[in-house]
Protein backbone atom coordinates (compact mmCIF):
# COMPACT_ATOMS: atom_id res chain seq x y z
CA UNK A 1 0.00 0.00 0.00
CA UNK A 2 1.30 3.18 -1.23
CA UNK A 3 1.74 5.62 1.91
CA UNK A 4 0.21 9.29 1.45
CA UNK A 5 2.73 11.87 2.55
CA UNK A 6 0.16 15.06 1.91
CA UNK A 7 2.00 16.96 -1.06
CA UNK A 8 1.72 15.46 -4.45
CA UNK A 9 4.85 15.29 -7.02
CA UNK A 10 6.98 15.87 -4.67
CA UNK A 11 6.27 19.50 -4.25
CA UNK A 12 6.93 22.28 -1.73
CA UNK A 13 4.33 22.12 1.42
CA UNK A 14 2.06 24.66 1.74
CA UNK A 15 2.85 26.71 4.53
CA UNK A 16 0.57 30.13 5.90
CA UNK A 17 2.69 32.48 4.06
CA UNK A 18 1.26 30.86 1.23
CA UNK A 19 -2.03 32.03 1.90
CA UNK A 20 -3.25 35.51 -0.09
CA UNK A 21 -3.05 38.29 1.73
CA UNK A 22 -7.63 38.48 2.27
CA UNK A 23 -7.39 35.46 3.60
CA UNK A 24 -4.64 35.95 6.18
CA UNK A 25 -5.87 39.19 7.00
CA UNK A 26 -9.86 37.22 7.52
CA UNK A 27 -7.59 34.85 10.24
CA UNK A 28 -5.62 37.70 11.46
CA UNK A 29 -9.76 39.31 12.66
CA UNK A 30 -9.89 36.27 15.55
CA UNK A 31 -6.71 37.14 16.82
CA UNK A 32 -5.75 39.23 20.05
CA UNK A 33 -4.22 42.12 19.61
CA UNK A 34 -0.60 40.91 21.65
CA UNK A 35 -0.88 37.97 19.42
CA UNK A 36 -1.04 40.24 16.15
CA UNK A 37 2.32 41.83 17.30
CA UNK A 38 4.47 38.45 17.67
CA UNK A 39 3.24 37.71 14.09
CA UNK A 40 3.79 40.07 12.53
CA UNK A 41 7.75 39.83 13.51
CA UNK A 42 7.90 36.68 11.79
CA UNK A 43 8.60 37.97 8.23
CA UNK A 44 7.95 40.50 6.15
CA UNK A 45 4.20 38.57 4.41
CA UNK A 46 3.27 38.50 8.14
CA UNK A 47 4.13 41.53 9.02
CA UNK A 48 2.19 43.15 6.05
CA UNK A 49 -0.97 40.77 6.66
CA UNK A 50 -1.09 42.36 10.07
CA UNK A 51 -1.74 45.63 8.94
CA UNK A 52 -4.69 44.94 7.18
CA UNK A 53 -7.82 47.11 8.20
CA UNK A 54 -10.03 44.96 8.62
CA UNK A 55 -7.97 43.31 11.44
CA UNK A 56 -7.61 46.42 13.33
CA UNK A 57 -11.51 47.53 13.10
CA UNK A 58 -12.48 44.16 14.15
CA UNK A 59 -9.73 44.24 16.98
CA UNK A 60 -11.17 47.56 17.64
CA UNK A 61 -14.96 46.54 18.04
CA UNK A 62 -13.80 43.79 20.14
CA UNK A 63 -12.08 46.04 22.14
CA UNK A 64 -15.47 48.28 22.83
CA UNK A 65 -17.69 45.01 23.70
CA UNK A 66 -14.98 43.94 25.95
CA UNK A 67 -15.19 46.84 27.70
CA UNK A 68 -19.16 47.30 27.94
CA UNK A 69 -18.58 43.82 29.46
CA UNK A 70 -16.14 44.48 32.58
CA UNK A 71 -17.82 48.05 33.14
CA UNK A 72 -14.98 49.80 31.73
CA UNK A 73 -15.10 53.15 29.85
CA UNK A 74 -14.54 52.05 26.06
CA UNK A 75 -12.29 53.96 23.62
CA UNK A 76 -14.36 56.35 22.03
CA UNK A 77 -13.25 57.72 18.05
CA UNK A 78 -13.08 61.19 17.38
CA UNK A 79 -14.65 60.65 13.83
CA UNK A 80 -16.67 57.31 12.01
CA UNK A 81 -14.72 54.48 12.19
CA UNK A 82 -15.04 54.43 8.25
CA UNK A 83 -12.73 57.64 8.46
CA UNK A 84 -9.90 55.86 10.52
CA UNK A 85 -7.25 54.40 8.76
CA UNK A 86 -5.42 50.91 9.95
CA UNK A 87 -2.53 52.48 11.39
CA UNK A 88 -4.63 54.92 13.61
CA UNK A 89 -7.21 52.35 14.76
CA UNK A 90 -4.28 50.05 15.97
CA UNK A 91 -2.83 52.90 18.09
CA UNK A 92 -5.97 53.99 19.46
CA UNK A 93 -6.49 50.09 20.38
CA UNK A 94 -2.61 50.21 22.14
CA UNK A 95 -2.90 53.26 23.64
CA UNK A 96 -6.16 52.27 25.66
CA UNK A 97 -4.60 48.63 26.62
CA UNK A 98 -1.24 50.25 27.61
CA UNK A 99 -3.51 52.79 29.85
CA UNK A 100 -5.00 50.01 31.18
CA UNK A 101 -1.94 48.26 31.82
CA UNK A 102 -0.90 51.44 33.42
CA UNK A 103 -3.87 51.85 35.52
CA UNK A 104 -3.13 48.02 36.78
CA UNK A 105 0.30 48.65 38.22
CA UNK A 106 0.71 50.65 41.28
CA UNK A 107 3.13 53.51 41.07
CA UNK A 108 3.58 53.02 37.10
CA UNK A 109 2.29 55.45 34.42
CA UNK A 110 1.45 54.45 30.86
CA UNK A 111 2.20 57.98 29.42
CA UNK A 112 3.40 61.17 31.00
CA UNK A 113 2.94 64.86 29.41
CA UNK A 114 4.23 67.58 30.94
CA UNK A 115 2.16 71.23 30.27
CA UNK A 116 2.61 74.83 31.32
CA UNK A 117 -1.10 76.00 31.54
CA UNK A 118 -2.46 79.67 32.73
CA UNK A 119 -3.59 79.88 36.16
CA UNK A 120 -5.89 77.89 36.27
CA UNK A 121 -9.77 77.29 37.97
CA UNK A 122 -10.72 73.92 36.70
CA UNK A 123 -9.80 71.33 34.38
CA UNK A 124 -11.34 69.06 32.46
CA UNK A 125 -10.22 66.05 30.20
CA UNK A 126 -12.68 65.28 27.45
CA UNK A 127 -13.77 61.73 26.99
CA UNK A 128 -10.97 60.04 25.08
CA UNK A 129 -8.52 61.10 27.16
CA UNK A 130 -6.66 63.41 24.30
CA UNK A 131 -8.19 66.89 24.64
CA UNK A 132 -7.35 68.55 28.05
CA UNK A 133 -9.65 72.04 28.40
CA UNK A 134 -8.23 74.57 30.99
CA UNK A 135 -10.66 77.51 32.41
CA UNK A 136 -8.58 80.78 33.17
CA UNK A 137 -9.10 81.78 36.85
CA UNK A 138 -8.77 85.59 36.04
CA UNK A 139 -10.82 86.35 32.64
CA UNK A 140 -13.12 82.59 32.74
CA UNK A 141 -11.72 81.94 29.51
CA UNK A 142 -10.99 78.58 27.83
CA UNK A 143 -7.93 76.70 26.61
CA UNK A 144 -7.68 73.39 25.59
CA UNK A 145 -4.63 71.54 24.96
CA UNK A 146 -4.15 68.36 22.45
CA UNK A 147 -2.24 65.80 24.81
CA UNK A 148 -0.87 63.57 21.87
CA UNK A 149 0.91 66.24 20.38
CA UNK A 150 4.75 66.38 19.62
CA UNK A 151 4.53 69.70 21.40
CA UNK A 152 1.62 70.57 23.77
CA UNK A 153 0.79 73.85 23.80
CA UNK A 154 -2.73 75.73 24.34
CA UNK A 155 -5.14 77.27 22.03
CA UNK A 156 -8.24 79.25 22.67
CA UNK A 157 -11.41 77.85 22.68
CA UNK A 158 -13.76 80.03 24.51
CA UNK A 159 -12.87 84.12 24.61
CA UNK A 160 -12.50 85.67 28.17
CA UNK A 161 -16.14 86.26 29.24
CA UNK A 162 -15.80 89.74 30.32
CA UNK A 163 -13.32 92.02 28.68
CA UNK A 164 -12.05 93.81 31.45
CA UNK A 165 -10.25 92.41 34.93
CA UNK A 166 -11.89 91.91 38.20
CA UNK A 167 -12.53 89.30 40.83
CA UNK A 168 -14.83 86.51 40.26
CA UNK A 169 -17.22 84.50 43.28
CA UNK A 170 -18.09 82.02 41.22
CA UNK A 171 -16.87 80.35 38.38
CA UNK A 172 -18.52 77.15 37.08
CA UNK A 173 -17.91 74.84 33.80
CA UNK A 174 -19.72 71.67 32.97
CA UNK A 175 -19.22 69.65 29.87
CA UNK A 176 -21.93 67.08 27.97
CA UNK A 177 -20.48 65.04 25.12
CA UNK A 178 -22.80 65.17 22.31
CA UNK A 179 -23.30 61.57 21.19
CA UNK A 180 -25.57 62.00 18.23
CA UNK A 181 -22.65 64.14 16.68
CA UNK A 182 -20.80 62.07 14.01
CA UNK A 183 -17.49 63.56 15.17
CA UNK A 184 -16.15 63.58 18.90
CA UNK A 185 -18.60 67.38 19.99
CA UNK A 186 -19.26 68.69 23.31
CA UNK A 187 -21.26 71.24 24.43
CA UNK A 188 -19.78 73.27 27.78
CA UNK A 189 -21.67 76.20 29.71
CA UNK A 190 -20.05 78.48 31.49
CA UNK A 191 -21.53 80.78 34.70
CA UNK A 192 -19.54 83.08 35.76
CA UNK A 193 -20.57 85.47 38.78
CA UNK A 194 -18.77 88.86 39.57
CA UNK A 195 -17.91 89.88 43.36
CA UNK A 196 -18.19 93.15 44.64
CA UNK A 197 -15.22 92.81 47.17
CA UNK A 198 -11.63 93.54 46.47
CA UNK A 199 -9.94 91.61 48.67
CA UNK A 200 -6.60 93.96 47.61
CA UNK A 201 -7.64 96.82 50.03
CA UNK A 202 -10.88 95.93 51.59
CA UNK A 203 -13.36 98.01 49.28
CA UNK A 204 -16.45 96.84 48.56
CA UNK A 205 -16.78 97.79 44.95
CA UNK A 206 -20.44 98.79 43.30
CA UNK A 207 -21.81 95.22 41.13
CA UNK A 208 -21.56 97.17 37.55
CA UNK A 209 -24.59 95.45 35.86
CA UNK A 210 -24.62 92.88 34.43
CA UNK A 211 -23.58 91.01 37.42
CA UNK A 212 -22.84 87.16 36.04
CA UNK A 213 -23.22 85.42 32.96
CA UNK A 214 -23.73 82.34 31.85
CA UNK A 215 -22.58 81.12 28.31
CA UNK A 216 -23.32 77.66 26.50
CA UNK A 217 -21.14 76.86 23.63
CA UNK A 218 -20.99 73.58 21.01
CA UNK A 219 -17.35 72.09 20.20
CA UNK A 220 -16.94 69.67 17.40
CA UNK A 221 -13.28 69.05 18.02
CA UNK A 222 -12.38 69.01 13.73
CA UNK A 223 -13.17 72.71 13.61
CA UNK A 224 -10.74 75.31 14.53
CA UNK A 225 -13.49 77.20 16.64
CA UNK A 226 -17.07 77.10 19.04
CA UNK A 227 -20.17 78.13 18.80
CA UNK A 228 -21.70 80.42 21.03
CA UNK A 229 -25.56 78.58 21.61
CA UNK A 230 -26.36 81.00 24.37
CA UNK A 231 -25.88 83.42 26.57
CA UNK A 232 -27.59 84.45 29.92
CA UNK A 233 -27.07 87.73 31.99
CA UNK A 234 -27.89 88.04 35.27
Amino acid sequence: MEEYSGVEGGSTPTTITDLPLELLAEILKNVEWRDILRIRQACWWLNHASKARDTWVQVFSRLVWSSFENNLEPPRLERPIEMHTSSELEYIVLRWESAQLGFLRPGSLARERLISTPKSHEMHLVEGGRWLLVIESCTASVTYFDLEASIVTGRMLIPPVFSEGGLWASILMSVEMDYSSPTLSFKLALSVLRSSYNGEDGIELPASPPGGKITLWHKPIFKMQSTLLVAIFY
